[in-house]
């Protein structure tokens, strides 16, 4: 174990748990005082093994390799008996002989697959028995536990003894990758230590240069004046250099708009692939964790005895944890291609086949599925490499909205207006398609006709290229018409009410969700059904959000009846900042449900009396936040290292606005209180006037 222990370090440090191994070994004598066994005067041979437990996919990778090293033999076996080989035959494989003066060449060490088996059951035992010694709910026994459910035992033999590196290549090749991504998340890490220290540099230089900075300047403006006035005055040159600047800015834009794919691509090597061969967003890169199967499926904790009718025109939140968590899942699924939210969802039994639809509308997504009569609208939240969506996000002004008996207020005018129109908007086919006529009469007719014919694809080209930058468009969800020219409302609002239609004898109940831009569409979704008084009304179950912004004002934020916001939940986890913007709207209507860096979940119901909801606190500076706070230090070592990173690289109130840490805390937290009477949510000191309810 000397002889190779930096080896099986490094092997380890990726992610292998070895337990057993010899390095190669070609004929050393056996008085040798490291390899040496046996009488005296005689040889000793080695091939190399390795025995160790890993993860599937890291298997996977592994087994790709091997198959391309015909030196190499192996076997996997995970604690059901699922074995993995490349070996034909059935016969020991000798790993270990020894060669002396008048004995016949004796093999103490083999390898084959009865032997393997029978040591896979007392491996796996050794897993279940280490992890009693722990409490069961406790994070060394869930990660024990996971080793003996999920990982394989492996043994790697290569069997060519002479060969001393031929079984560390497999891991060299792991090794250098590991290296140059630790290189350059140092190097990385380094420049942005010292990013402040050039700045300030920078500035300081600036600053005491600032006269001959300021005179240089001057000099190379009066020279240049009389030069620009010269061309501006001139009729060719100054509309020509005009329109060059004006399509330079065009065209950034333009690249602009294409830069969510060109960066995924770019991204693209860095980001694990998911099982269906598509990368992962750059929102869960760090999380990859979806739908928990099997033990890890939570449920609701019993109601309390106490009655919230006592308190006057108050209705109880209809809040379910184990639904939260669920469409919390659902909305942070949202952020990937299509085809991996199909297969997530298939995993965790919704109904593909019939139920699933994804719907786009400009540059604002969602997707609707069912799973035993509960029917989920998803909307999926900015993408941070997808300008389109800052478009909508940045179309900050309020407009007035009104139902069919009263005003609802001013709500945020892009959230709005990227919902569309409550009906389907009918274009005609000549709107999104031309037709040319080519005619071969006579030479003139033939020209003339390929000329006006050229035109029109020029006018079509230049005309739609300005239309997209003006009015963007995501494509990369659903690439239809649809996409353009119906409403994501209508699109919806038919496709839920045909599910319905299709299981008429199931009691059905609506659900909508979504994290960050995702939730406010979804409240806006929610508004417009108020709005047009949609027959999905009866069904509507629960409106859940999470870290979306405010969008609306405070007669928005009152619109919604008690019937209505008792079924409204919009969560903000600890210091997020995006539930605290626009600063100056009022917070969105419903209960506040607010989660800190502990996990515990305290809700906030609107007033009793004017239905008015509760804002959440403002950020909290003057506590020890991100890996300072003590819960996340706990966390750190369940999580990735990507996540890790983006804690380091990104401010605390970034990384609270992950739908992974919402997802988290519903998995693993608990409702600890109701808080009714309370001016603000999420403070850690306790209001003596405040009425609490614990749960």
């Amino acid at each position: 174990t000397d002889i190779i222990k930096q080896r099986l370090a490094a092997i380890n440090f990726l992610g292998y748990l070895t337990i057993n191994s010899q390095p190669a070994v070609n004929g050393v004598r056996s008085s040798d005082p490291v390899y040496g066994w046996g009488p005296r005067n005689g040889y000793v041979y080695q091939k190399a093994y390795i025995e160790f437990f890993v993860s599937p996919d890291q298997l996977q990778v592994l087994i790709d390799k091997m198959n391309h090293e015909p030196e190499i033999t192996y076997f996997a076996v995970n604690y059901k008996g699922e074995l993995k080989t490349n070996t034909i035959y059935k016969e020991p494989n000798a790993v270990t002989w020894g060669v002396f003066p008048g004995k016949e060449i004796i093999q103490p060490t083999i390898v084959e697959e009865t032997a393997f088996m029978a040591w896979k059951d007392e491996a796996f035992e050794l897993w279940s028995e280490w992890a009693r010694i722990y409490d069961r709910k406790s994070p060394s026994a869930e990660v024990i536990l996971d080793i003996h459910d999920h990982w394989y035992l492996v043994n790697i033999v290569h069997n060519d003894f002479q060969d001393e590196d031929g079984i560390w290549r497999l891991f060299d090749l792991e090794i250098d990758g590991d290296l140059s991504r630790s290189l350059f998340c140092y190097l990385l890490s380094l420049s942005i230590l010292l990013a402040p220290f050039f700045l300030y540099t920078t500035f300081k230089c600036i600053q005491h240069c600032m006269p001959l900075i300021s005179r240089t300047l001057v000099r190379i403006s009066n020279r240049l004046r009389p030069i620009v006035q010269t061309v501006s005055k001139n009729r060719v040159l100054g509309p020509a250099i005009n329109l060059v600047v004006r399509c330079h800015f065009f065209v950034i834009f333009v690249v602009l708009l294409m830069s969510d794919q060109l960066i995924r691509k770019l991204l693209n090597p860095f980001i694990p692939q998911h099982a269906t061969k598509k990368h992962l967003s750059v929102i869960n890169v760090g999380d990859a964790k979806f739908f928990r199967l099997g033990n890890h499926h939570r449920h609701d904790p019993p109601k309390s005895s106490k009655s919230f009718e006592t308190e006057k025109g108050f209705k109880r939140p209809e809040y379910s944890l184990s639904m939260a968590h669920t469409l919390c899942v659902a909305s942070k699924l949202a952020y990937e291609d299509v085809d991996v939210v199909k297969h997530e969802l298939e995993q965790a039994g919704f109904d593909i086949v019939s139920s699933f639809k994804p719907i786009g509308y400009k540059n604002v997504c969602a997707y609707v599925v069912e799973k035993e009569g509960d029917i989920l609208l998803v909307f999926r939240g900015t993408n941070p490499l997808n300008i389109q969506n800052y478009v909508t996000n940045i179309d900050a002004g309020l407009t007035e909205i009104f139902s069919a008996d009263t005003p609802m207020g001013k709500v945020h005018k892009g959230f709005w207006d990227a919902m569309g129109a409550t009906t389907t908007t009918h274009v005609q086919e000549e709107e999104t398609r031309i037709h040319l006529e080519l005619s071969h009469t006579s030479l003139l007719q033939s020209i003339a006709s390929a000329v006006k014919a050229t035109l029109q694809i020029m006018r079509m080209v230049s005309f739609n290229i300005f239309q997209n930058v003006v009015d963007p468009i995501d494509a990369s969800w659903v690439s239809t018409s649809e996409v353009r020219y119906h409403s994501l409302y209508s699109q919806a609002e038919t496709w839920i009410m045909r599910v319905m239609q299709e299981r008429s004898e199931t009691r059905k109940r609506l659900f909508i969700t979504g994290h960050s831009l995702g939730g406010a569409l979804a409240t806006v979704f929610l508004a417009k059904m108020i709005q047009s008084k949609s027959p999905l009304i009866p069904y509507f179950a629960g409106l859940y959000t999470y870290g979306q912004p405010n969008i609306g004002d405070e007669a928005f934020g009152r619109s919604f009846g008690p019937e209505i916001t008792c079924k409204i939940f919009n969560h903000t986890f600890n210091n997020d900042v995006v539930p605290r913007i626009p600063y100056w709207y009022s917070p969105p209507p419903g209960t506040l449900v607010f989660i800190d860096a502990a996990y515990k979940i305290t809700i906030y119901p609107p007033d009793p009396n004017t239905n008015q909801p509760v804002p959440v606190r403002p950020i909290s500076y003057l506590h020890l936040s991100g890996i300072l706070n003590r819960h996340v230090i706990g966390r750190l070592k369940q999580e990735t290292s990507v996540r890790i990173l983006f804690r380091l690289l990104l401010p605390f109130f970034i990384n609270d606005h992950f739908p992974s840490d919402y997802s988290d805390a519903l998995l693993s937290g608990d409702v600890e209180w109701i808080v009714v009477g309370e001016n603000e949510g999420g403070n850690e000191e306790k209001d003596e006037k405040m009425r609490r309810y614990h749960v």
